[in-house]
């Protein structure tokens, strides 16, 4: 059995990171991933529109980045709390 100090521990990085996961979906399911479908110069003429393109298609490379950053993190804190539990049932058998 895992002494309770390091199972709270586990619990919190298991939290943070299911909370990272979910945070990098809502980043995937933001408007603007559907908006560059709807910008650009075959939905309107001038310069603006390949302005608005270009910026909208900036953002979806930024989201997308934070995106995988929460997920990395999230990875990272799901390996922390296996490491933990692993060093303390060691423990506890010892």
């Amino acid at each position: 059995m895992v002494p309770p100090n390091a199972r709270a521990q586990i619990e919190a990085l298991r939290a943070r990171a299911s909370a990272l996961r979910q945070l990098a979906r809502r980043l995937d399911e933001c408007a603007v991933h559907r908006l560059t479908h709807r910008a650009g110069t075959d939905v309107w003429t001038g310069p603006l529109a390949q302005q608005c393109l270009d910026e909208l298609s900036a953002a979806r490379r930024r989201l997308n980045r934070a995106s995988d950053t929460c997920r990395a993190g999230a990875m990272r804190l799901e390996t922390q709390a296996d490491h933990l539990a692993m060093l303390a049932a060691a423990v506890v058998h010892r």
